[in-house]
């Protein structure tokens, strides 16, 4: 529409999605005086529609990038030497497609795993600048003190005396080694530095236990294997080697890695631990903030002071570790590092008994319920000062975080030492919990944690989720180990097999992160790594092949190859004239996004590139074009990707270009191409982009304004402009569900009818049902059915899942499916929730619909029926031998029946003996005959009534036989009745 002089222009084209496969739809702002031309005839082909790709955050997080590399550091030596196993013939023969089994795979896989493990942990400590810097570390501060001199100067002398002690000729520049590691930041290294430092404005400079405990454990994996042998003066290891470590390059990053740590320890002993409000004693709060002094930090102050369960357990592992290495025996160099008139003075295995001690305390004095043996989540000191209850939850990956943590003291402290009972008695009590609570004996599944309210312990709803399953692998393989109890080992491998089934998508060939979705995270992969480690070490010939399967296309995919490993990708993006390099850490989230359908390609929506297309006539500039710029101001709720040409700086939404250095086209336009992405709310808060969330409904509208000036100045007024505004269309799903009879009678079976219908003009995609009935309702096997999904199966039972892939605009799929009515079930209404989880085309997933149905429960006649053969019971009889068959008949509902009757139906193989008739021990008369079909009339069976109908039956010939049992009659409210037929099978020999 036109803007004064100006016109804006909307056209579609065709791009190449940097992810692979957004929509990308084009916009014209033409700064001229020229009408509006429609150019709508540009619209995006198929050729959009590309193959499956991904999307990774650019942050990271430290506590679960170092677990992470905990978790892969610990898997290459397994994996390894189970890829140089001399049974592989054996495997082979086991193996039903040998082709599958690749043990080169596991080599690669166990390589990968230990160069990314290492990568993350020495870019953090020695390169990123994540953290304060070692310069003002307690040790370094107390020497300088002590000799008079600066702290750099401390740090120099001993970088110089660690690079003598392991024979490095060489000390690397732009060392940046920290002690104290931040919360987390964006990995965007310095453009233009001789450093590898990332920027300060992406930190978060916040200190968590957290992250602490888990780059202490990482680091002491380092110590252990860089640090434990010596090498000569040609760089080989050698016993009686003149240079500590493996290599000089290796010896010399352990001892700055082992400084690194003496003071990490300290700060913890004397800094971190904060007095109890109001109590005795010390804890480990959520959150430090740090007042800075320029690099230098001037004051610690709590700002979260809840005490968290991965926190506590995180240091808890992080420390048992260190003491471990400490008392390691066996005379490896590191064993020499620490202690009194050691290379790092220090009372370090002192502190860290006493550490150990303080958080096993707080652990059972904050974190444990001992109603149901289990620890919950969070602690909040506020609502404990103000005597209020605690929430208390407790996620099933927490649970395994403390099973690792506690075995971790068990192990370093000997299982004989008052710590290590102590802690051996939390593991125990912590699995038998999930044990009873959380493991679904019948299938192998686990729910995702649990409520602890004061009534029960009631298990999570949603979504069963592979971190849940591996996390209860750890779990009972751990507490197998520590009790020998065999359940524990048989549901560890349980839960394998329902993880391996459930989880395995053959497509992609990746472990689906939840049913039906695929975002993954440090967390959830490590534990699935670690995992699989556990369970080689258990039973390696059950598990090598699934291992080389399954297990090894899933590390290169989700980490190596499309992953969450950073540095497989060397990242470069154009941005202004400096590009952005990433550090090799681990990305905080990776999203594998669907594959876009083509039928709303030409649509904006969240997650779209969008290109818009601005020109300038060189007839229309009023000044020199050095002199003139071109300033585009983006929507909110957009990030901007690219542009040709580059533009002189990006501000913020506002990108500006010189004309100066574009070139005019042959009809003297000036021109510049424009790629931003649309964000989604979901984006924005797993990965860190700053513009705001679009509103929620159907959709919103962006718009685009570009403006020119002479000057470029702050300040200078535009000369013209010009602005282009599209609706961005939002997925937008209805979901019903309805009882197929007025009423649900217990006994009985009832239907239930689910539509799930997309109310807007853009596809949803990896549509996810999710319905909850009431306890009681218990599905039929094999009941569901759909014409809109002919093949349709259902993938979980409890709560009730189905995965229906795409959903196009305006298309609708119903479906059907049976319950039957526990016979106990009382009379009254009943809630039952559904909700239907879908992606948006960009992979994330938007805000789900729910909907809840009150089903009417009545209680009419509901008849309990069991039979036998014989008595006592069996299943077989001999031919030509007479066998009582004992029918008992209960009515546990609430009408009675009335001229009851039993229908008896014999095969032809079985007959009937007269005059063996018995109704609850009393003898009656002979039963009615219609054919093969038997008919007693026991009279009225009231509510609450029993009665036992017996009589004999002979076999004539050897063979397999059922009978059929049916009670009919008439209801107290005078309608007929009768029940389902009760089938007995018998064995004649």
């Amino acid at each position: 529409m036109p803007v004064g002089q100006v016109s804006a222009i909307r056209a579609a084209q065709s791009l190449e999605s940097p992810f692979g496969l957004a929509p990308v739809l084009g916009a014209e702002i033409r700064l001229n005086r020229d009408a509006i031309t429609a150019l709508r005839e540009k619209r995006p082909t198929d050729s959009c529609e590309q193959a499956q790709s991904s999307m990774r955050s650019v942050y990271y997080l430290t506590d679960i990038g170092m677990y992470a590399a905990s978790e892969f550091g610990l898997n290459a030596k397994p994996l390894a030497k189970a890829s140089e196993t001399d049974e592989s013939e054996q495997f082979g023969e086991r193996n039903r497609n040998p082709e599958l089994l690749n043990l080169g795979a596991l080599e690669r896989t166990a390589q990968k795993a230990a160069d990314f493990s290492d990568e993350n942990l020495v870019h953090i400590q020695a390169k990123s600048g994540l953290g304060v810097a070692l310069t003002y570390a307690p040790l370094i501060q107390e020497i300088a003190k002590k000799q008079g001199i600066a702290p750099e100067k401390v740090v120099e002398a001993l970088l110089a005396q660690y690079a003598e002690l392991s024979g490095l000729n060489t000390i690397p520049e732009g060392l940046l080694p920290i002690f104290l590691e931040f919360e987390g930041g964006v990995p965007e290294i310095e453009y233009g530095k001789e450093t590898e430092r990332w920027l300060d404005s992406g930190m978060d400079r916040s200190i968590t236990p957290s992250a602490l405990g888990q780059t202490l454990r990482r680091q002491v994996l380092w110590l252990k294997a860089a640090l434990s042998a010596r090498h000569d003066d040609a760089n080989r290891v050698a016993a009686s080697g003149e240079f500590i470590g493996r290599n000089a390059e290796e010896g010399f990053l352990g001892l700055l890695i082992a400084q690194e740590t003496a003071n990490k320890i300290m700060f913890l002993y004397n800094t971190m631990r904060t007095p109890i409000a109001g109590e005795k004693g010390t804890y480990f709060p959520h959150r430090l903030e740090i007042e800075f002094d320029g690099d230098a930090p001037k004051a610690y102050r709590v700002v979260d002071s809840d005490s968290v369960l991965f926190d506590q357990m995180s240091l808890l592992w992080g420390i048992s570790e260190f003491y471990g290495m400490l008392k390691a025996k066996g005379g490896a160099p590191y064993s020499e590092l620490f202690g009194k008139d050691q290379l790092i003075s220090g009372k370090y295995e002192d502190m860290a008994r006493e550490l150990t001690g303080l958080l096993l305390k707080n652990l059972a004095r904050f974190h444990w319920n001992a109603t149901y043996g289990t620890f919950y989540e969070t602690h909040s000191m506020e609502t404990a000062k103000e005597n209020a209850p605690q929430e208390q939850v407790i996620s099933t990956q927490q649970i395994a975080m403390s099973a690792i943590a506690l075995e971790s003291v068990i192990r370093n402290f000997g299982a004989d030492s008052k710590l290590a009972k102590q802690a051996a008695l939390l593991l125990s009590a912590q699995a038998d919990f999930l044990y009873r609570s959380l493991y679904r004996a019948e299938d192998g599944a686990v729910f995702n944690g649990a409520s602890l309210t004061k009534d029960a312990a009631k298990p999570f709803d949603g979504l069963k989720t592979l971190v849940a399953h591996s996390a209860a692998v750890r779990s009972f393989l751990i507490a197998y180990r520590l009790t020998t109890n065999e359940e524990y080992l048989a549901a560890a491998m349980r839960v394998f097999e329902f993880l391996d089934r459930t989880f395995w998508d053959t497509r992609l060939e990746v472990y689906k992160s939840a049913i039906g979705q695929y975002q993954y995270t440090p967390l959830n992969v490590a534990m699935t790594v670690g995992a699989f480690r556990e369970l080689l070490a258990v039973d390696q010939a059950a598990f090598i092949e699934r291992m080389s399967e399954h297990f090894a296309k899933f590390f290169d995919s989700v980490v190596a190859r499309i992953g969450l490993q950073l540095s497989e990708q060397q990242y470069f993006l154009e941005l202004a004239v400096e590009p952005k390099r990433l550090a090799p850490v681990f990305a905080s989230d990776l999203l594998i996004q669907p594959v876009g359908s083509a039928a709303d390609m030409n649509i904006p929506q969240a997650g779209a590139t969008l290109r818009y297309v601005i020109s300038v006539p060189e007839a229309n500039l009023p000044c020199d074009s050095n002199d003139a710029y071109i300033e585009d101001t983006l929507p909110e709720n957009v990030s901007f990707e690219r542009s040709v040409p580059a533009p002189v700086s990006v501000n913020d939404r506002v990108v500006k270009w010189r004309v100066g250095d574009l070139a005019p086209d042959r009809d003297a336009i000036y021109r510049i191409t424009v790629d931003v992405r649309v964000n989604t709310p979901s984006m924005m808060r797993s990965f860190g982009v700053d513009q705001g969330n679009l509103p929620g409904g159907r959709g919103d509208r962006l718009k685009n304004c570009a403006s020119f000036q002479c000057g470029g100045q702050a300040g200078d007024v535009p000369l013209d402009s010009a602005c282009v505004e599209d609706h961005m269309s939002k997925p937008q799903l209805g979901i019903e569900k309805s009882l197929r009879s007025v009423v649900a009678e217990p006994g009985k079976e009832a239907e239930f009818e689910l539509v799930v219908t997309n109310l807007s003009d853009v596809t949803a995609y990896r549509l996810v049902v999710e319905d909850q009935n009431p306890e009681g309702f218990v599905y039929l096997p094999d009941s569901v059915k759909s014409s809109d999904v002919p093949d349709i199966q259902i993938d979980d039972t409890n709560p009730l899942v189905w995965v229906l892939e795409d959903l196009e605009p305006g298309k609708r799929i119903s479906l059907t499916y049976r319950v039957i009515l526990n016979t106990n079930l009382e009379a009254g209404s009943y809630a039952s929730q559904v909700k239907v989880h879908a992606l948006d085309r960009s992979g994330f997933p938007f805000e789900s619909n729910e909907f809840e149905l009150t089903i009417d429960v009545q209680r009419g006649v509901v008849l309990r029926v069991s039979q036998q053969l014989g008595e006592p019971q069996t299943a077989t009889m001999q031919a030509g031998q007479p066998m009582p068959l004992i029918s008992t008949i209960e009515n546990v509902g609430t009408d009675g029946v009335l001229d009851a009757a039993v229908a008896l139906t014999l095969p032809d193989g079985l007959e009937f003996v007269p005059q063996t008739s018995r109704l609850n021990g009393v003898a009656i008369g002979e039963p009615e005959r219609k054919g093969k079909t038997l008919i007693w009339k026991i009279g009225e069976l009231p509510p609450g009534v029993t009665k036992t109908l017996q009589c004999g039956i002979i076999g004539k010939e050897a063979g397999e036989f059922t009978l059929s049992t049916i009670i009919r009659g008439a209801t107290e409210r005078n309608a007929s009745y009768e029940s389902r037929a009760y089938d007995l099978t018998v064995n004649v020999e």
